[in-house]
């Protein structure tokens, strides 16, 4: 499954569309780079610590019944009428929600600073090194966005 905007504010204790950041030019650059920020958090901790997001807040496993084959014309005997299957309900554990909006909160933050924007979220509390691998991401994805857009206003001036 792809990380993209939809499935990450889901996951948030917070509401960055009410945000003045988000409102007033922001919304593009957070539908485009929390993303992709989460999913190079995800894969730096697999990488450095051994274990990625899912990993290291362990939502607990719950089980669901399904029933099988329902409108089918099947032999119950044989496969029986429903199977349990195991389910981690990751929107509702609260310690990897609370990590996840520091995460986007944190993005919020280096992308106010990198457009100039005034004010900064107060209360974000994350790791030196995962704020210090953000704010060196989004220099560069912002350079490489910011440059690929003036080469191509260049090529077509209107």
């Amino acid at each position: 499954m792809e990380l993209n905007w939809d499935v990450l504010t889901d996951l948030l204790d917070y509401e960055p569309d009410k945000s003045r950041f988000y409102r007033e030019g922001g919304r593009k650059d957070m539908k485009f780079f929390v993303p992709k920020v989460v999913a190079m958090v995800d894969a730096y901790l697999g990488k450095k610590k051994g274990s990625r997001l899912l990993d290291r807040f362990n939502p607990p496993e719950v089980h669901s019944e399904r029933y099988i084959f329902r409108s089918a014309v099947y032999d119950y005997g044989l496969y029986g009428r429903t199977v349990s299957v195991p389910l981690q309900r990751i929107s509702s554990h609260a310690p990897l929600r609370a990590y996840v909006t520091q995460l986007v909160r944190l993005t919020e933050n280096k992308l106010r600073e990198l457009r100039g924007f005034k004010g900064r979220l107060k209360g974000v509390d994350v790791e030196p090194e995962i704020a210090k691998l953000t704010a060196r991401f989004l220099k560069k994805e912002l350079a490489l966005a910011d440059g690929s857009k003036k080469s191509s206003q260049a090529r077509n001036p209107d």
